[in-house]
Order: structure tokens, then sequence, then C-alpha cells
């Protein structure tokens, strides 16, 4: 009930090979010059399934690994099967590369389940496609998933927002409003990054209970004035603790720093931190002269301050 629809031979050395199937949907082998094939299965709904094997020697601990499939489009219905050697665990994940024609920062890679329940997997944006981390042989689908809010179209951290509210780091202030240039609490602080931890955060009271207790336990801050606007250098001293948790973070001069003119406010213990910042493009000033370590820090800087430590520290 198969049958051969076409055989091109392109002029840039790809073979293209069309099977169409009795149910309508096409498999599409395309081979490259290097040898590599890819294969799509376009089915009449539109979906288009992309079935990939990792073979063990591709693996590479310094480098994502390049996936042989065509751009996807989150606009159209897709679906990647990856199929991993039994060495990735959620122990030992590896990262995967895959091209996209129209990378957004809202587009997240998303497992659904048989009961329908869905799972963000770690998903971050480049130039030309999305580094997806993966833990095991995985079925999933690239979508976007930014909430869309009504206040931040034309604001400077729009796209910032929407990454964050895509991977469930940050609500609004209601289902439509962001508040981008409202305060940012302590309390808010220490549950977004107790999200990143992996942590289950709903249904506390208050609502930054759960952020609260975690952040105290693991020594990402004190717990105090959890209601109380966040400074920026007090942000950035928390998400210092907070990457330390898992790794060590070498040492970072004063150089990138100082050239702010008012680096001299930062108080003695979030110097580091905001070293470690500014080196690692993490935090930018609030001018090219100023960094305003002492300022309270609005919902959008926080937005941006993640998104960029989640792009540029991995």
């Amino acid at each position: 009930f198969i049958k051969v629809g076409n055989v091109r031979f392109n002029n840039d050395g790809t073979v293209v090979v069309e099977l169409i199937d009795i149910d309508g949907s096409t498999t599409i082998a395309t081979e490259l010059p290097d040898g590599t094939t890819i294969v799509t299965v376009e089915h009449p709904n539109g979906q288009v399934d992309t079935p990939v094997t990792i073979d063990e020697s591709a693996i590479d601990a310094d480098a994502p690994v390049d996936v042989p499939v065509n751009p996807v489009d989150s606009d159209k219905p897709n679906v990647i099967e990856v199929v991993v050697p039994d060495s990735v665990t959620p122990q030992n994940p590896i990262e995967i590369y895959v091209p996209a024609k129209d990378v957004q920062m809202g587009v997240v890679a998303v497992v659904t389940s048989e009961d329908g329940t869905t799972t963000i997997l770690p998903t971050i944006p480049t130039d030309n496609g999305y580094i997806v981390t993966v833990n095991g042989t995985s079925t999933f689908s690239f979508t976007d998933n930014s909430i869309g809010f009504a206040d931040i179209g034309g604001h400077w951290a729009e796209d910032y927002i929407d990454f964050v509210s895509a991977r469930g780091l940050f609500n609004g202030v209601s289902e439509t409003l962001f508040d981008c240039d409202g305060p940012m609490t302590r309390g808010m602080m220490m549950t977004v990054l107790a999200r990143m931890s992996g942590i289950d955060t709903s249904n506390c009271e208050p609502w930054y209970a759960k952020g609260r207790e975690w952040a105290m336990k693991v020594g990402v801050s004190d717990g105090t004035n959890p209601e109380n606007p966040i400074k920026r250098q007090e942000l950035v001293a928390m998400l210092y603790r907070y990457v330390g948790l898992n790794m060590e973070i070498a040492p970072v001069g004063v150089e990138a720093l100082a050239k702010f003119i008012d680096y001299t406010d930062t108080h003695e213990y979030a110097i580091p931190a905001l070293c470690w910042a500014v080196d690692n493009g993490i935090i930018i000033g609030t001018s090219d002269e100023t960094i305003h370590p002492l300022n309270m820090a609005t919902r959008a800087q926080l937005a941006a301050i993640l998104t960029r430590y989640m792009i540029n520290a991995r």
C-alpha cells in the first residue's frame, strides 16, 4: 500500500525520495551531500513527524548534538521523536540542537503525556534554532507558550517577558497584565529561583511561602522581608548564590563593574555577584555609565536578567 511518489536529484547534491502511504501521509527521505539522511512524515492534517536516532558517538559533553531535521516551524503541527542511547538519563542529560525557521523567545519544546499533561523541556533559543535538554528518549513538539500579556507590546523587555512566562517562571499580576515596570519583591525573587530549581511553589499561603522556605533551606536568602521591594544588588546576589548551589563560580575582577561611575555604591557583600553578572553579560547598566545597584528592581528588569542568565551561562 506504499508507492514511490518522486525521486529528485537536486543541484546542491541532495537526493529526495517521497513515499506516499494509502492513508495519505507522505514520507520524505532527504540524503544530504555529507551522507546524512533526514526523514519526515507529513500527515494529511498538516502535522510533520520527524524520527531521529542519536548514536553514542555523536554525543559531545562540550557541545549540543546537531539533530538532522528540516528547520521546524512552530506555527505548524510538528512532532520530533528523539531516540537516545541508554547512557542518557536524568542524571546525565544531553543537549540537542534543532534548527528552526523563525526563532521566537516564547517557543518551547513540550512533551505531552497520554493523559494530556504537558512537560516543558529546557529550551534555549539561538540565532537559527533551539537547544533542547533531554534526559532520555523523548517525543516533543515546539509550540509558542508565551502568555501574550496585553501590556508588553513595544516594551523594551517584551522578548524577555515572553521567555520567562513561556517557561512558567513568571506569572502576570493578572491573566492579561504583566506590569512591566512594577516593583519586584524579595518574595517574588525567592519564588522564581525556587521554580527554576524545579520546586512546586503553588497552593500555599502566603503565595511566596514555598519559595521562601526553599531559599532559606539552601542559603539563597535569609528569608527576611519577603513583601519588600528588592534592590538590584540584592536580586543579583540571590541569583549568584543560586548559581553557586550547583557549580563553583570562578572569581571575577572588578574591572567590568568599575566602568560604571556609581559602582562604589554597591554594598560589599554584593560586589562579587555584580562583578560576575556584568562580566557574563547577565546584567547591563541602566545607562552606559550607571548601574544603580541600590535602585529597586522592576519585574521587567528581572525578566531580562533571568533570560540573559539562562542563555549566556549555559
